[in-house]
């Protein structure tokens, strides 16, 4: 299995732009230098191969990034070309199973990814939800790229769609825990939240 991370380049202004309102950017800046690195760490240090699509406009900080990790650059378009474009590309790279992860969920567990390759011998695709709406992970055994066609990307909306189409096409599947992602200030853990608090309300 390969493990294919979808992010955004660390740049000022460009990242967590609800997270912003609460924290000013240099701030949110910060937060999500600190969410990028626990997902990296997480992934590096599993027994999976990874890939980093990127998103970002700094040429050096994504040479810094490819310097270190197996990276791309998103193409562009809407999210759903992105995961089109990249699930299309892995398993065109004789890719066997794939799951994808994004940067605002610090929860996923060595244990976790384990879990999802014994599970994609039994069934298509396994799904992630999460509590917004939306899902942090997406795993698959073949490029099921109708996943990613048709659906509100950004609204509470786009987990029920993807459940439709999973029931439409007749792909199987298996859903694991409910995570939450990172987009609001009530979002991050509490021990982030008391040690950023007194800053983030001095910098907004």
């Amino acid at each position: 299995m390969k493990i294919c991370v979808f992010a955004r380049l660390p740049e000022l202004g460009k990242v967590k732009s609800r997270l912003a309102e609460t924290c000013g950017d240099k701030r949110t800046l910060e937060i999500y230098q600190r969410m990028l690195a626990d997902v990296t760490s997480m992934v590096s240090s599993s027994k999976y191969k990874s890939v980093f699509y990127l998103a970002g406009d700094s040429e050096e900080l994504f040479r810094q990034f490819s310097d270190r990790y197996d990276s791309k650059k998103q193409v562009d378009g809407d999210l759903g070309l992105k995961l089109k474009s990249a699930v299309s590309e892995q398993f065109l790279d004789e890719t066997e199973k794939l799951t994808v992860i994004g940067t605002d969920c610090i929860d996923i567990s060595h244990e976790e990814l384990a879990d999802v390759e014994t599970y994609l011998d039994d069934v298509d695709v396994v799904l992630g939800p999460a509590t917004d709406g939306g899902y942090y992970l997406i795993a698959m055994n073949k490029p099921y790229t109708c996943l990613f066609e048709n659906i509100d990307w950004g609204s509470a909306r786009v987990f029920e769609q993807t459940m439709t189409i999973l029931h439409e096409q007749n792909i199987s599947y298996r859903l694991l825990s409910e995570k939450n992602d990172l987009d609001y200030w009530e979002d991050l853990p509490q021990d982030w939240q008391d040690e950023l608090s007194e800053l983030c309300i001095n910098e907004s």
